[in-house]
């Protein structure tokens, strides 16, 4: 049985994961839940809890996992990556990156805009998937680095931005 350690870029508590006889163990926060594996492609898995069937799209880049279902996409990094790299609920970060590659498929703000926390900055289609990019507290617009139709690399400055 393989086991996989993941955490969200939002300090979640770290996530194991398990194949076991067909079925998905997962853990987080001691809690486990069970699943069956209908099917595993190559970019969708498709797993049955109970009688509901939930399909979900799913790319690896550089040890990431990028989970994409009901329109929202999630980065799982491996628990053991610097912890540098996470990103506090709620704490305030200057720059706006692409958490995966993708293209700009909207920007919502201006420069010079203030938006409230949890406000779309930019749309971001992955994975055929569009990701809202929104900011985590109340913010201004400094500055926009990219334009509708731009393709960007993950970790990419998409906005500047400053506390409002």
């Amino acid at each position: 049985m393989a086991k996989l350690s993941y955490r969200t870029r939002y300090a979640a508590p770290v996530i194991e994961s398990a194949l076991r006889d067909g079925v998905a163990i997962v853990t987080c926060d001691g809690n486990e839940t069970a699943s069956e594996v209908v099917s595993v492609g190559a970019r969708e898995v498709v797993l049955r809890f109970g009688g509901r069937v939930i399909k979900a799209a799913y790319v690896v880049n550089a040890g990431h996992v990028y989970v994409g279902i009901n329109g929202a996409t999630v980065e799982f990094i491996p628990a053991d990556q610097d912890e540098d790299t996470v990103v506090r609920v709620g704490e305030f970060t200057p720059k706006l990156t692409a958490p995966m590659p993708g293209k700009i498929l909207e920007i919502k703000a201006a420069p010079g805009d203030t938006l409230a926390a949890g406000e779309t900055v930019i749309l971001l289609e992955a994975m055929k998937m569009e990701t809202a990019l929104r900011v985590q507290i109340d913010s201004r617009v400094v500055e926009l680095r990219v334009a509708v139709g731009d393709t960007v690399g993950r970790g990419q400055v998409l906005a500047v931005l400053e506390p409002a």
